[in-house]
């Protein structure tokens, strides 16, 4: 037998007697009574203005509705179904119980509702409304790579955000934190965004919804200077001194942008004729530095002063 002769002769005919066929089954099956299961929004309404939720209130309700499958079916693709809460005359705390006459639908879907699944209740926890700023805690952790170190403080652009929010939760505030990131390796300045993490509990609107963090990264080196001139001071008015001898070679370490800026006649170095009275005490130089970096050598290490 010739299946594909078959199976194509008088095709036409064919396909609308199986297109038949699938309607009447349809017709047959949505046409009997079901129940439909659905997560609908809960839309709670007039909200007084000077007031917020303390916590947030359940969104979403599990309702039971009951129909014929062409009815479940409309409902399921264009019901707009949802329960709404009208919470004007809640001052401060309620327990809304659901109730079926809470939930609505588009009109002329003809479907009842079954059952109220869950919640049984929303709480309604209200607070009164303040506006304030507070400072944002930077949540960046930088490991530089090897040979490189931090030269600043992180820092946010800007550091502070404006909060609106319930008056319980902001006044037990202190500060506000970025998202965490870590990055590792760095090498070079960092400069990056990252958003603001609301406090949890109640409806708290935050702006700016994200900040640039800021870290100055630099490479670590050496540098020696010579022959920096050493002060002294603090001798008597009657009795000056002089450092023997008049120099001394520094030797340092630290963020290579900060050295590039010490020379020779900007660097200080001193030494204290405070209690020191004769010529054949030793002192140790003091080197004053700038923050990011450090002494490594001073040599000589110790000089007189002379009177």
């Amino acid at each position: 037998m010739n299946w594909r002769k078959f199976f194509f002769k008088n095709y036409p005919a064919k396909i609308a007697l199986l297109l038949m066929a699938v309607f009447l089954w349809f017709f047959v099956i949505t046409g009997r009574n079901y129940d439909q299961v659905l997560n609908i929004p809960i839309s709670i309404t007039n909200l007084q203005e000077n007031r917020v939720f303390l916590q947030t209130p359940e969104s979403e309700a599990v309702i039971r509705f009951r129909g014929k499958g062409t009815s479940l079916l409309l409902l399921s693709l264009f019901g707009d179904a949802h329960i709404n809460l009208d919470i004007a005359s809640i001052k401060q705390f309620y327990n809304y119980p659901i109730r079926l006459e809470h939930v609505k639908w588009a009109p002329g879907i003809n479907v009842q509702v079954d059952e109220v699944l869950s919640p049984d209740t929303v709480h309604i926890r209200l607070d009164d409304k303040v506006q304030c700023k507070k400072k944002i805690q930077p949540m960046l952790n930088v490991i530089p790579a090897e040979g490189y170190g931090i030269i600043s403080p992180v820092k946010c652009k800007p550091d502070s955000a404006e909060l609106i929010g319930p008056k319980t939760i902001l006044d037990g505030l202190s500060f506000i934190s970025t998202q965490v990131k870590e990055i590792d390796g760095a090498t070079t300045p960092i400069n990056m965004k990252l958003g603001l993490i609301p406090p949890e509990g109640g409806t708290v609107d935050v702006s700016p919804v994200d900040v640039r963090v800021i870290v100055q990264i630099d490479k670590i080196v050496e540098k020696q200077l010579t022959d920096v001139p050493v002060s002294v001071i603090n001798c008597p008015p009657d009795q000056p001194g002089t450092c023997e001898p008049p120099t001394v070679d520094v030797k340092l370490i630290g963020a290579r942008s900060v050295l590039d800026d010490i020379q020779r006649d900007n660097l200080m170095v001193s030494v204290s004729a405070g209690g020191h009275q004769t010529s054949t005490e030793t002192l140790t130089p003091l080197v004053h530095l700038p923050d990011h970096v450090e002494l490594l050598e001073v040599i000589p290490d110790t000089v007189k002063i002379i009177y």
